[in-house]
């Protein structure tokens, strides 16, 4: 949705208000973070949690979903932007992202934060260098400095009672890989096997519990037990399941909006003053 508006706003009177759009990411991210922490600290339990902390999201890995998105847009602003007060309430905010990420213990949410806070910072450094503008001062730098402190220091702060965790890494190399994704990898595969027969169409939206049973054995016995009839619900794979669920068009359909969003955002980047 961001990404959307950002493409609209380059082009009409919106751009006016993309300042402000970008102080609701952030306001965003410090509320989720901030809660997400103080349920840490302080069992704070005004909201229901399956994983906690989750702030108000339920589910940690939605919240670490959502703020690894974030988190880029942090540190751009902490960095780069020209308002010293916007700046400082970044870094603020970046202490408690990044803290309540470290806390959620999610691998996926920190796969995803460095890959897009990596892509974000190579479009940013590369459109300065093109305008031949500075980076950031030293004074950001050494902000920058100051947040990663203090998320050390806040990182060793114990929880106020026990949180489950899906993330071990007491040893993780006597594990096999199934083991270490949660058995995952073993029902994957049998889902590619359940898309190669219906790769067209797919098997509808929300039938993969329907089907999947058919197919809990088609490589590797895995999430279907025949006496409960409990069976595999969602796919833990957006590709995967939206494969099953509309068949690889739906799928090549997905992908395609995200190679035309990078193209129209790379195009707004390499867009001449004069235009």
């Amino acid at each position: 949705c961001g990404l959307l508006y950002f493409l609209i706003a380059a082009k009409t009177e919106l751009l006016k208000r993309l300042d402000h759009f970008f102080t609701a990411f952030i306001c965003a991210a410090a509320g989720i973070s901030i809660i997400g922490c103080l349920q840490y600290w302080f069992d704070f339990n005004l909201f229901f949690q399956v994983f906690p902390p989750a702030s108000t999201l339920a589910n940690k890995n939605v919240a670490v979903q959502i703020l690894s998105i974030l988190l880029p847009v942090l540190i751009i602003t902490g960095l780069f932007d020209t308002s010293d007060k916007k700046a400082i309430f970044s870094g603020i905010c970046a202490v408690f992202v990044i803290t309540f990420m470290i806390y959620a213990k999610t691998r996926a949410g920190w796969v995803s934060a460095a890959i897009s806070t990596m892509t974000i910072m190579f479009l940013v450094v590369l459109d300065k260098k093109r305008q031949s503008t500075p980076g950031p001062s030293k004074e950001r730098i050494s902000g920058a400095v100051l947040v990663i402190i203090l998320v050390t220091i806040l990182s060793f702060f114990p929880p106020r009672s026990e949180m489950k965790s899906t993330f071990d890494l007491k040893d993780p190399f006597h594990k096999t890989l199934s083991e270490f994704s949660h058995g995952r990898l073993d029902y994957w595969q049998n889902l590619i096997v359940m898309i190669k027969d219906r790769p067209v169409k797919g098997y509808g939206l929300n039938n993969l519990k329907t089907h999947y049973p058919r197919y809990h054995r088609a490589v590797k016995s895995a999430a279907y037990n025949p006496k409960t009839g409990k069976s595999l619900n969602r796919a833990h794979n957006v590709f995967l399941q939206i494969a099953v669920d509309t068949g690889l068009v739906g799928l090549s359909i997905y992908i395609l909006l995200f190679v035309i969003s990078f193209y129209m955002v790379a195009r707004l980047i390499f867009i001449s003053k004069s235009e």
